[in-house]
C-alpha cells in the first residue's frame, strides 16, 4: 500500500513537471529571446536574431552601398546582346554584365535565352571574376531560380571562389518585393550561409533587410542610426517604417522631412508612400491633391504604386466602382501601360465579397486581367484555391477562372468602360454626382 503511494505521488510529481514544461514553453515562445531550435525559421524575428549573429562586439559598419546601388539599376535593353566576336576573361566579364540589363518582365524568351547563357557560363569553369560570378547570382535571384543560385554557390565554392557579403547581398536583394510563404526562411538560409563563410553585412545588407521586413524593423533602423549612417536611399521605407511601427502621423513626418531639409524631388517612391499615409489619414480628395502638387513640382510621372495605393484603398472602402474608375483614369492619363497588380487586388477582393448576380463573371474577369505577358497569374496559388473555393461554396460548379465566354467578356468590358469619371482632370469620387450611365455600372460591380 505504501508502495502503490510512494508511486502514484512520483507518477504525479511527472505529470505536474510534465504540465510546468509545457506552460512554460507557452510563455517563452512569447519572449523575444526564445530558443532558436523551438521557433519556426520562417519569421521575421528569426532574421533579426540571425542577423544580430552576424555582427561582431564594437564592429563599425561599412557604409559600402555599391551592392545596393547595382540592385536598384534598371534593366534598360530589350535585346538580347550579340555575343563578342572574340572571347576572352574581359569580354566575358562586360557580356556577363550586358545580359543582366535585359528586361525579362515583359519579354517571353529574354529570361530563358538569359538563364540558358549564365548556366553555360557557369558550366564551362573559365570565370575567373569572383564579380562576375555575383552578377550571375544576381540574375538567377531576380528571378527567383533558386536552385540555380544553389548550383552556382556550390560551384563557385568547389571553384575556391568563396561568396563575399555582396554575393549574399545579390541573392537577398530581390526578396524584398517576395511574397513567397516561405520567404523569411530563405532569407534565414543565407544569413547563416554568410555566418559560416564569416561575412559581415555592410550598409546595402541593412538597406535591403530593412526592406524586407515589416513588423521587426526596429534593430535594422536603430543599427543604422547608431552607426551614423545616411538612410537617404530608403527614405520611402523609413517614412513607412516611422508611420506603420513609430505611429507618426502625416503632417509629422511633412514636418521631419523640412527639419531635415529631405525633397520630394525625383523621388516618386517616396511621394507614393505619402500618397499612401495620405488616403489612410485623409481619404482620397485630399491624396489626390497631395500626388497632383508632386507632379506639378517634383516628379516627372505618377507611378504604378500610387495606383495600387488608391485601388487597395477602394477596395478596402468596398468601392469596386471607384477602384475601375481610378484605374481608367491612370491608364488614360498617366501611366499608359497596364498594371496587373491591380487587377489582382481585385481578383483577391472577390474572395471576400458576398454572391451576388454578377460574382463570377467579375471574378473571372479580374483573375484574366492579372494575367502577364507570360500568361500567368501574379496571385497566389493559395489565393486561387481560395477563390475557387469561394465559387464552389456559392454554388457555381464548373467555376473556371481562366474562362469568360465572348459575350461575358463584352459585357463586363462595356461596363469597365463605362466606369470613367467626366472630368478628366480631377476624380468624381462621390458616386452620385457622376452621370447614370457610371451608376449603373457601379451597381454592376456592387
Amino acid at each position: 500500500m505504501i508502495l502503490f503511494r510512494l508511486s502514484s505521488t512520483s507518477s504525479l510529481r511527472r505529470n505536474r513537471l510534465s504540465d510546468l514544461q509545457s506552460l512554460l514553453r507557452i510563455v517563452n515562445r512569447k519572449s523575444e529571446f526564445y530558443s532558436e531550435e523551438d521557433r519556426s525559421a520562417n519569421s521575421e524575428s528569426e532574421v533579426i536574431r540571425q542577423f544580430r549573429k552576424l555582427i561582431p562586439a564594437d564592429h563599425k559598419l561599412s557604409p559600402d552601398i555599391s551592392s545596393w546601388t547595382q540592385l536598384n539599376q534598371p534593366q534598360d535593353l530589350v535585346e538580347i546582346p550579340k555575343v563578342p566576336d572574340v572571347l576572352n576573361e574581359t569580354t566575358l566579364d562586360d557580356y556577363v554584365r550586358t545580359l543582366n540589363r535585359v528586361k525579362t518582365r515583359k519579354f517571353d524568351q529574354n529570361p530563358v535565352y538569359v538563364k540558358r547563357a549564365f548556366e553555360k557560363i557557369v558550366e564551362s569553369n573559365v570565370l575567373e571574376s569572383l564579380h562576375t560570378y555575383n552578377m550571375i547570382l544576381k540574375f538567377f535571384a531576380t528571378t527567383h531560380d533558386f536552385n540555380n543560385v544553389k548550383e552556382t554557390m556550390r560551384l563557385m565554392n568547389q571553384r575556391k571562389l568563396y561568396p563575399t557579403t555582396e554575393s549574399f547581398n545579390f541573392v537577398l536583394g530581390p526578396m524584398r518585393t517576395s511574397r513567397h510563404e516561405r520567404k523569411f526562411a530563405l532569407i534565414n538560409m543565407y544569413l547563416k550561409q554568410m555566418r559560416f563563410y564569416k561575412q559581415i553585412p555592410d550598409l546595402s545588407t541593412c538597406f535591403i533587410l530593412f526592406e524586407c521586413l515589416r513588423t521587426h524593423r526596429k534593430p535594422i533602423y536603430d543599427y543604422m542610426v547608431k552607426n551614423g549612417c545616411s538612410l537617404y536611399p530608403i527614405l520611402p521605407a523609413v517614412m513607412a517604417y516611422k508611420y506603420d511601427i513609430e505611429k507618426k502621423n502625416f503632417g509629422e513626418l511633412m514636418a521631419e522631412m523640412v527639419a531635415n531639409q529631405q525633397s520630394f524631388k525625383d523621388d516618386p517612391k517616396l511621394v507614393a508612400e505619402f500618397v499612401r499615409i495620405a488616403l489612410d489619414e485623409y481619404g482620397p480628395s485630399q491624396a489626390w491633391d497631395f500626388a497632383m502638387e508632386r507632379l506639378e513640382t517634383d516628379i516627372p510621372e505618377l507611378t504604378p504604386s500610387m495606383l495600387v495605393h488608391f485601388v487597395n484603398y477602394f477596395v478596402r472602402e468596398n468601392q469596386l466602382y471607384n477602384a475601375i474608375a481610378m484605374i481608367n483614369h491612370f491608364d488614360n492619363h498617366f501611366l499608359k501601360r497596364k498594371v496587373h497588380k491591380v487587377y489582382e487586388i481585385l481578383a483577391v477582393a472577390m474572395i471576400d465579397r458576398p454572391n451576388s448576380e454578377n460574382w463570377s463573371v467579375l471574378a473571372r474577369r479580374f483573375y484574366i486581367e492579372s494575367k502577364t505577358s507570360f500568361s500567368r497569374t501574379i496571385m497566389l496559388p493559395k489565393e486561387v484555391a481560395k477563390l475557387r473555393a469561394r465559387a464552389k461554396e456559392y454554388g457555381y460548379t464548373n467555376f473556371n477562372p481562366e474562362k469568360l465566354t465572348q459575350e461575358e467578356s463584352d459585357l463586363t468590358s462595356k461596363v469597365l468602360e463605362n466606369l470613367q469619371w467626366s472630368d478628366p482632370h480631377r476624380p468624381i469620387f462621390e458616386l452620385q454626382d457622376n452621370p447614370e450611365s457610371f451608376q449603373e455600372a457601379a451597381k454592376f460591380v456592387a
